[in-house]
C-alpha cells in the first residue's frame, strides 16, 4: 500500500497496514506524522512556497492598515477594489480619540478605496487620489 497525497512517499507491506488498522486513529495519525517527518523536512515548508491550484507560487500578503479621524461618526466602513466595493464587508472600530481603524491582509498591488462615514462617501486626506467614473475621487494605496 502506498501512503501520500498524490505522491508516492512510501510503499508499505500489506501486513503492516493491517496492524495499523487495529490501532486507534490517534496512534495511526501519530505514526503517519512521524513517518512523513522522517522522510521530509517539514520545517523547511512555508505556505508561501506551496503552489496554488493554477501552478503559480502563492504571493505573500501584507498587513495593511487603514484609519480615518471621524470623532462624531456613528459608523465607518471601508470599501475598495480589494473587497468588490462592498462597504458592508469591512466595518472599522473606533478608539477613544475618535480615530476609526482596521487592517487587512492584501497582496502587493495598487488598490483604490474610500470610507463610508454614516452613509456618506469620504476620502482619506492622507492618501493620493485619482478620479473615479462617478465624478468623485478614490484614494490610492500601494502595497509593496
Amino acid at each position: 500500500m502506498t501512503f501520500g497525497f498524490g505522491l508516492t512517499l512510501l510503499t508499505l507491506p500489506e501486513a503492516f497496514i493491517q496492524s495499523l488498522h487495529r490501532c486507534n486513529r490517534i496512534e495511526t495519525l501519530r505514526f503517519y506524522i512521524g513517518l512523513v517527518k522522517s522522510y521530509v523536512d517539514v520545517d523547511e515548508w512555508r505556505i508561501s512556497d506551496m503552489p496554488r491550484k493554477n501552478g503559480r507560487k502563492a504571493v505573500a500578503k501584507r498587513r495593511t492598515y487603514f484609519k480615518i479621524n471621524a470623532p462624531e461618526a456613528g459608523s465607518v466602513q471601508l470599501a475598495g477594489s480589494f473587497n468588490e466595493w462592498d462597504p458592508q464587508a469591512r466595518q472599522l472600530r473606533v478608539d477613544g480619540r475618535g480615530v476609526w481603524k482596521t487592517s487587512m491582509m492584501l497582496e502587493p498591488g495598487v488598490y483604490e478605496y474610500r470610507f463610508m462615514i454614516d452613509g456618506e462617501w469620504n476620502n482619506d486626506i492622507n492618501a493620493p487620489c485619482v478620479p473615479n467614473p462617478f465624478g468623485a475621487d478614490n484614494c490610492v494605496r500601494v502595497v509593496e
